[in-house]
């Protein structure tokens, strides 16, 4: 389970490189403002500029270990998750603890005497190496000969080595003679004071530097028997032939190769040489920890020395002496530093941190290679030899980088599926990492560069994503928002109406509106009082095409072009169109009654209204053009508005327009004409109302014209003006039966040719 500590590490390392993705992705966002990238071509050469230079930066920081400290903090938090494991049953500690200082009085330094004796109990006891964290020299101190023998008597005995500044610490030739070798106990903790990994070999700080192994090095090589009298300067001499091969490679760092070092100064040393069964790294390792200090089985100094302790404790096991004494000095933070409670007083306890003595960071480092080598041979491998790095894990985060790339910079998903991605992607990730660490394996998985490839592209692609929306909202607000209604622009902004913009042919129901007599209406307002006049009018008057969800073509001056069904399409658009040119009519009247322009006298409009085929796209030159409607459909829309004037009527509306919708709207045949440029006639009609809102005065008045129309066109013209004149008696400000009248006194007293088709022609637009 995961740690508090190791979640909130986690969340502030997350947090991080969202804020650093965030910088990251408004710089992009005023660099495509400012470029104007609007073209498809350049938006995915963005996107790939993003996902590259994302997956660079989380390579750089993978090789070049930017954010080591947030890394480290997170292999410590991952280690504590992990918990303690079982030790390794062959390594104990004699540890000269509190308990020996206790016994023996004085333990700085340890009587050599004393310590001879421990040496002999514990071979005596079947120890098959013993390692002493310890350097001696001058050999005339008390007990120095009896030291030298128990050394050599032992056979297993492996003595400390140091480099203390420039300067080499060797035990005197008296105590190496008899030792089966030597190693270096130096250490060096990372650079927050936490000890985390070590080198096989260390060298001397001189030009032709001599380099030794490392103190656990040794003492594994004498458990497992594998003979080697080099001495302390690094000459080999008498190496018996069965251990040769090994010590051919294991020790080749003794003699003239130079292989280097790496980014920490550790040397490195050619990868995969074997000690025994057990495989050695070319760099050094992490050190898996088994857990906190006292993980290990300890017998205390003082007990050995008097012979208490079980002998089967060290039969055939390594033992490593050492003081573990925290006042000793000799100790080391790890990621298991936990905190112990010392009481005093009365109720009062004191808090701190609890090293690990280094002759315990030793016992770590050889259950480290023991255990990861217990495998079959076709298995074994070392995971502590380096972090789930190399040129495997650069591949992996450029993979992972691309991934993330098309997930969050190249796909547009909704907001609620790239939140749930990032979230889904970090914990896989992150959950991946902990039980590859929790795993026998022990691997451990860099999380710095994968969290910022996941903040990075999650920011960075949302940043894209918003800033190309902004875009394309201003585009199409820029290209939509004067044509049409603001919900049908929010739906070609979110991609639910797919606009053809190239020309094309549809059916559209077209709308034509002009201003009547406006110069008598504007007369005496001057140019700012008409702009006043105009804005309040248009105002009204596009409102109602907008909220029938029509598409604006253009102003021309005082006249209203608008048209359904494109780019939207909708299958009602005769109905729409109707509904708007009644509602035109209506806000008119609000308009005159609110005289919204102090001055201006009233307004009177003339609608026109026809369906059928036409042209319709962005058309123009390359540097300016409209979406809009072209064709004779347009046309005839446009005669039909301006003969209002003549039919003195407010709409006129084609049969192709009406006959579709008739049962929802009232309207009279008021004629059958010809318009200039079209030689095919055209049914008008007046539309008056919807059909639920016609009047029993309205009816009557509809019947009336409708028998006076009966006459007339029986081509009985003196009938036919009798008829009319009746009813305009009744209803005097009937326009289209004062037109009718008209025209049938002309015809009686000058009929038409015996040809006529009963078509009248309008020779002016």
């Amino acid at each position: 389970m995961l740690t508090t500590d190791a979640a909130i590490q986690t969340g502030y390392l997350t947090f991080a490189f969202i804020v650093i993705g965030a910088v990251l992705g408004f710089g992009i966002y005023f660099a495509v403002r400012f470029l104007e990238l609007n073209s498809f071509a350049q938006r995915v050469s963005l996107a790939v500029t993003l996902v590259v230079s994302f997956t660079a930066l989380a390579l750089l920081f993978a090789a070049g270990d930017i954010f080591k400290s947030a890394e480290l903090n997170i292999y410590d938090l991952q280690m504590r998750n992990r918990g303690p494991r079982k030790p390794h049953p062959d390594i104990v500690i004699c540890a000269v603890d509190d308990i020996t200082r206790k016994d023996l009085k004085s333990v700085d330094p340890v009587p050599r005497g004393m310590m001879a004796k421990v040496i002999t109990n514990l071979a005596e006891a079947g120890a098959s190496a013993i390692s002493l964290d310890y350097t001696f020299s001058r050999d005339s101190q008390p007990g120095s000969k009896e030291l030298a023998t128990a050394i050599e008597e032992s056979y297993c005995t492996i003595l400390a080595m140091s480099i203390q500044g420039s300067r080499m610490h060797f035990s005197d030739n008296i105590f190496q003679s008899g030792a089966m070798g030597q190693g270096m106990i130096n250490v060096r903790p990372d650079n927050d004071g936490t000890m985390r990994r070590i080198a096989f070999v260390v060298s001397e700080k001189k030009e032709n530097r001599t380099r030794f192994p490392i103190f656990t090095l040794e003492t594994l090589r004498v458990h497992l028997g594998i003979s080697n009298s080099a001495h302390i300067n690094g000459i080999e001499e008498d190496v018996d032939e069965a251990g040769k091969d090994i010590l051919d490679v294991i020790y080749s760092v003794y003699e003239e190769k130079e292989i280097g070092q790496d980014d920490e100064g550790y040397p490195i040393i050619e990868y995969g040489k074997l000690l025994g069964q057990y495989i050695i790294s070319r760099d050094g390792f992490l050190i898996n920890y088994v857990g906190p200090a006292h993980s290990f089985r300890r017998l205390s100094f003082s007990n050995v020395l008097e012979g208490k302790f079980n002998s089967s404790l060290v039969d055939g096991k390594m033992v490593l002496l050492g003081d573990t004494r925290l006042a000793g000095g000799d100790v080391f933070n790890t990621p298991f530093n936990v905190e112990s409670v010392t009481e005093y007083g009365k109720g009062m306890k004191s808090k701190k941190l609890e090293q690990m003595p280094g002759i315990e960071v030793h016992a770590n480092i050889l259950a480290t290679i023991m255990d990861a080598n217990e495998k079959k041979d076709s298995e074994r491998y070392m995971p502590y030899q380096r972090r789930f790095s190399g040129n495997w894990y650069y591949f992996y985060l450029l993979v992972l980088g691309l991934v993330l790339g098309i997930l969050f910079c190249f796909l547009k998903l909704p907001v609620y599926v790239n939140v749930g991605m990032f979230v889904v992607v970090g914990v896989s990730l992150f959950y991946t990492s902990v039980k590859l660490f929790s795993f026998k394996n022990n691997i451990f998985m860099p999380l710095v560069p994968t969290t910022f490839l996941l903040g990075a592209n999650f920011m960075g692609g949302s940043v894209l994503h918003w800033l190309l929306d902004r875009m394309r909202t201003r585009s199409v607000i820029g290209q939509w928002g004067r044509y049409m209604s603001k919900n049908i622009v929010e739906k070609i902004v979110s991609g639910q109406l797919t606009v053809n913009t190239a020309g094309h042919e549809k059916e559209l129901t077209l709308l034509f509106s002009d201003i009547r007599g406006f110069t008598t209406a504007s007369e005496g307002l001057g140019p700012e009082g008409i702009a006043r006049l105009l804005n309040a009018f248009f105002n009204r008057m596009i409102t109602c095409v907008f909220d029938s969800e029509g598409t604006m073509d253009k102003l021309m001056g005082d006249c209203i072009m608008a048209f359904w069904n494109d780019p939207v399409s909708q299958p009602d658009h005769r109905k729409r169109a109707c509904e708007t040119a009644l509602n035109m009519m209506e806000e008119l009247r609000n308009f005159n009654a609110e005289n919204p322009v102090p001055g201006a006298d009233k307004v009177n409009i003339g609608i026109g209204l026809n369906s059928g085929p036409a042209t319709v796209g962005d058309l123009g030159a390359d540097f300016y053009s409209d979406y809009t409607a072209l064709g004779d459909t347009v046309n005839t829309a446009s005669r039909l508005e301006g003969i209002n004037k003549y039919y003195r009527t407010n709409i006129i509306i084609s049969n192709d327009t009406f006959e579709p919708v008739k049962k929802h709207f009232e309207a009279r045949h008021i004629d059958t004409i010809r318009v200039k440029g079209r030689e095919k006639p055209v049914e008008i009609f007046e539309l008056l109302c919807r059909r639920e809102k016609l009047s029993e005065d309205m009816k009557k008045q509809l019947e009336s014209f409708d028998a006076a129309w009966e006459i007339y066109k029986t081509r009985d013209w003196e009938a036919a003006h009798h008829i009319f004149a009746e009813h305009l008696k009744d209803y005097p400000d009937d326009g289209p039966a004062q037109t009718l009248l008209e025209r049938a006194d002309s015809y009686r007293r000058t009929p038409p040719p015996k040809n006529w088709d009963g078509v009248y022609d309008f020779e002016t637009k």
